[in-house]
């Protein structure tokens, strides 16, 4: 019987210990210790296996079926219920696992599942046959692991043949004077490496460098300066427009040091390049307003033609004798556009003039007739609280006969007069009823 399914034998006579008599229990005690036992020593080895740094192997036996660290596990599981059932029933009691032996084993797995991104990249570029990228990785898996002395061997392996690789790279950077190469090269050799780099003068590489790439630049301003003579001497402004910016870019460079000679032939050439720049610059500047006018002419349009045709005669230049009539033509119908548009601005301001002119006029004639009408209404309620009725029909009869001059408006509605003409009735009335009420009083005192 396995120790699988021993434990899951185990595991239902602990969930019903009543029937564990079905099981033959004795017997599946003494299996299970046995097998407990053959565990423990898998532990031990895989234990073992590691102290001398044979972690590899360790994993491998580890790792055979059934996987010791899923086995460890599982018989954790049972092991608290099943030794207090064998302590009660009197069965054979099984050893404890190793749990040191499996702790360090856990922490074998743990460091190689780190590591297994790395050991992917590895395989890939070793398959690559990258030497460079083969090296770095496996220091960064030395530096993860540092107590496999497996990885530092491995190391020591690629770089050696990496070095060598370096050696033949720098013979041939050499012949080809590739500085960009060597560079990069001496920073590979200034890596921590495990093995020794003395076999490369890493400062005479230095120096090849600088004085190859003097000897560069110099061959560099040879020939900038033989393309500005050149394209000088041809009158080729593009060629020397880009020969000038390359002896810009070197004079960037601290090291460029021209002889005066080389000074005096790229001023010459730079002063040259600026005028004609210059020139081009007018030349296509006027090119672009002749266009301009052409479409004007083209479309009949004279807007902005006058002032368009002023700076045209600027340039000094010869201007195409076809265009000469069609603007002349545009220039006039412009002028006469202007004129016109003068004419309508200052109608313009008359009529704003004598909108202003009739604006003041009707307010002032309105505040005229206002006064009228506040001076009759002042009359008409002075003419009522007086009780003279003759005055307050006399105001009203004005205020009936006012107009507005021009339009014969009256200045009073008929519904005003009328209110107006209640209240007199109503005064006539009070007056009447006070002058009965007199003489009644007269006659009374009279008898």
């Amino acid at each position: 019987m396995k120790i699988t399914e021993t434990i899951k034998l185990i595991k239902r006579i602990v969930s019903d210990p009543d029937k564990a008599d079905e099981h033959d229990p004795l017997m599946v005690a003494t299996t299970y210790a046995g097998q407990c036992e053959v565990v423990n020593e898998r532990l031990k080895k895989c234990a073992a296996l590691i102290q001398n740094n044979m972690i590899q192997q360790a994993l491998d036996e580890a790792g055979y079926d059934p996987h010791l660290i899923d086995l460890s596990h599982q018989i954790g599981e049972v092991a608290a219920g099943w030794r207090n059932l064998c302590k009660a029933k009197g069965w054979t009691l099984p050893q404890e696992l190793n749990m040191e032996a499996l702790n360090e084993i856990m922490r074998s797995f743990s460091m190689e599942s780190t590591i297994e991104p790395l050991l992917k990249q590895l395989r890939r570029a070793n398959n690559q046959g990258h030497l460079g990228q083969c090296v770095a990785i496996l220091r960064e898996i030395a530096k993860k692991n540092p107590d496999n002395p497996d990885w530092k061997s491995n190391l020591a392996e690629f770089e050696t043949a990496y070095l060598e690789r370096i050696k033949e790279d720098i013979d041939r950077f050499r012949q080809d004077k590739d500085i960009n190469g060597i560079a990069r090269l001496i920073v590979e050799i200034k890596q921590p490496w495990s093995i020794s780099t003395e076999s490369i003068a890493v400062k005479e590489l230095a120096t090849f460098i600088e004085e190859q790439y003097l000897e560069n630049l110099r061959q560099e301003e040879q020939e900038t300066v033989s393309r500005i003579g050149i394209s000088f001497q041809s009158g080729n402004v593009e060629a020397l427009g880009n020969a000038i910016t390359a002896y810009e870019n070197l004079e960037k460079n601290r090291y460029f040091k021209p002889e005066p000679s080389l000074q005096i032939v790229y001023a010459n050439a730079l002063n040259w390049y600026k005028q004609q720049i210059k020139s081009l610059e007018i030349q296509k500047s006027y090119e672009d307003k002749i266009q301009e006018i052409k479409e004007k002419i083209a479309r009949s349009s004279h807007n902005g033609i006058k002032s368009l045709w002023d700076e045209v005669n600027l340039y000094r230049l010869p201007i195409p004798e076809e265009i000469v009539p069609p603007v002349k033509i545009l220039i006039r119908k412009e002028e006469s556009a202007k004129k016109q548009r003068q004419i309508k601005k200052q109608m313009g301001y008359i009529l704003i003039l004598l909108f202003a002119m009739v604006c003041i006029g009707l307010a002032a004639t309105f505040n005229y007739y206002r006064q009228i009408r506040n001076r009759l209404t002042v009359e008409l309620e002075s003419a009522v609280v007086a009780e003279n009725l003759q005055q307050c029909n006399s105001v009203i009869n004005d205020m009936a006969g006012r107009r507005i001059a021009f339009i014969e408006t009256p200045i009073f509605s008929s519904s005003e007069i009328e209110t107006h003409r209640a209240k007199a009735t109503s005064l006539a009335s009070l007056l009447e009823q006070k002058r009965a009420i007199f003489e009644m009083l007269i006659n009374a005192l009279e008898h």
